[in-house]
């Protein structure tokens, strides 16, 4: 509400956005300003004032969540709101319309879009991860056959900063990558195909989880 006890009325209001109402509607995050014009003397009286409106943050906690692939996420995942207009609204890619979801999460990206008063919309995601070693294939066949020809990780389960590396018995690596667009093909750095037998992996997931330590056996 403007407070017009300063003049005498009728009054006429112009806000930053164009609306000519005593109240504003969807105003979103930024600076903003109302003129409020006394029209009851006999010179008409401007007031301008001026505010902003912090934007939309959210913190997802956690924000990332280690599961094993053969169980389910049974915590809870919170969305801490601030910024915009109280009060808030929220709509996750379940379905769910509260502040948080829980129990029997399976892995892979849920996503939330938080909604202040005045509709402004902000989107946001959080990835439960299943990666362990009972979760990572331990032979592949690279022959050119087109099944199983790579070794195949879950990319959604890893995080864009996790590094794989892959060595042979004698400790040279064959192997590298950040992420894991690229899956690993059989092929050494020089792109020649490595021999049949046991290889070994570390994935460091990042996050300030353990590696993961395996072997890997290629059967051609």
């Amino acid at each position: 509400m403007i407070d017009t006890s300063w003049g005498m009325g009728p009054f006429s209001y112009l806000w930053s956005n164009g609306q000519t109402t005593p109240h504003a509607d969807s105003l979103c995050e930024g600076p903003h300003t109302v003129t409020v014009t006394a029209l009851g003397g006999p010179f008409a009286c401007p007031y301008t004032d001026g505010f902003t409106i912090n934007p939309l943050t959210v913190i997802l906690n956690p924000d990332v969540s280690i599961v094993d692939c053969e169980d389910d996420f049974d915590g809870t995942i919170i969305v801490n709101p601030d910024g915009g207009t109280p009060n808030y609204r929220f709509l996750w890619s379940t379905g769910d319309t509260l502040d948080r979801i829980k129990d029997n999460l399976n892995p892979g990206t849920y996503y939330v879009s938080l909604f202040d008063k005045n509709g402004c919309q902000l989107d946001t995601s959080i990835i439960i991860a299943a990666m362990g070693a009972d979760c990572i294939p331990n032979v592949f066949s690279p022959n050119g056959d087109d099944v199983n020809d790579v070794w195949e990780l879950e990319d959604a389960f890893l995080y864009a900063d996790s590094e794989i590396k892959i060595y042979g018995r004698f400790g040279k690596k064959m192997f590298e990558s950040n992420g894991y667009e690229t899956p690993w093909d059989g092929t050494n750095k020089k792109g020649r195909a490595v021999p049949d037998g046991t290889y070994f992996y570390i994935i460091n997931l990042g996050n300030g989880h353990d590696p993961i330590r395996g072997t890997v056996t290629i059967i051609r």
